[in-house]
C-alpha cells in the first residue's frame, strides 16, 4: 500500500522581534518550503501548490496536500487522495472551557477520561497535563480530518471519535466516511495526519 507522506520541521525563533502578522507569514512561508522539500523527495511537482480564496489547498497534478504551522514547528502532507495535517504545541491553556467544545463526554470516555473528571476540570478551570494531552489529541485529529475535507473548525461537532486504535492511531467518522488519523509527538508538538486508511511515512527534518 502506498503511504501518505508527511514532513515535520522545527522552526527556530526569529532573529528579530516580529509583529503577529509577520510571525504568521514567516510560519506560512516555512510550511510552504517544507511542502516543496517533501514534494521533491517523493517525485511530486515542485510548483503549482495553490489554494482557493478560502485557503483550501487545490489538487496539484493529481496530488492532494495540506500544511500546518505553529511558532516552533511546521508540517506538510502529500498524498494521491485527500489528506489533512495539523500540528499543535502540547501546552496547557488558561481555560478548560475548550474541553466541552472539542468533543462530547462519550468521545472523551473513549480516550479514558471519565465524565466526573471532565466536569471537575471545567468547574475548577484547571486540569492535569494528561488531560490537556488528550484534548490536543482530539483537537489535532478532528482538525486534520476537517482539513482533508476542506472544512474549518466550525464543523468539530460533526466529527465523531469512533475508536482509539492505539497510542498513535484513532478513527473518526465525518459525513458518513471513516477516517484513520495517525499521530506523532516531535519536540513537544503533536502532529496528526488524516488519511483514507493508509500508512503514514513520516519525515523529520532538522
Amino acid at each position: 500500500m502506498t503511504p501518505v507522506y508527511a514532513i515535520l520541521q522545527s522552526l527556530p525563533d526569529p532573529a528579530e522581534p516580529l509583529s503577529g502578522p509577520q510571525r504568521v507569514a514567516r510560519q506560512r512561508t516555512a510550511a510552504r518550503q517544507v511542502l516543496v522539500q517533501l514534494a521533491q523527495q517523493i517525485g511530486a511537482p515542485l510548483e503549482g501548490w495553490r489554494q482557493n480564496e478560502g485557503r483550501v489547498p487545490l489538487p496539484n497534478a493529481g496530488w492532494y496536500w495540506s500544511i500546518s504551522h505553529k511558532p516552533g514547528m511546521v508540517a506538510a502532507a502529500i498524498d494521491r487522495e485527500p489528506v489533512g495535517i495539523d500540528v499543535e504545541l502540547l501546552q496547557s491553556r488558561r481555560s478548560t472551557g475548550v474541553f466541552q467544545k472539542i468533543a462530547r463526554s462519550d468521545e472523551w470516555a473513549r480516550c479514558g477520561v471519565v465524565s466526573e473528571e471532565l466536569q471537575a476540570a471545567m468547574a475548577e478551570q484547571s486540569a492535569r497535563t494528561q488531560l490537556w494531552n488528550v484534548f490536543f489529541r482530539l483537537w489535532t485529529a478532528k482538525e486534520a480530518v476537517l482539513k482533508a475535507n476542506g472544512r474549518g473548525v466550525g464543523e468539530f461537532d460533526n466529527c465523531q471519535i469512533q475508536k482509539i486504535i492505539d497510542m498513535q492511531q484513532l478513527s473518526i467518522e465525518y459525513q458518513s466516511q471513516l477516517w484513520i488519523v495517525e499521530q506523532k509527538i516531535v519536540r513537544n508538538h503533536l502532529a496528526a495526519v488524516a488519511t483514507n486508511r493508509r500508512i503514514v511515512q513520516w519525515v523529520i527534518s532538522e
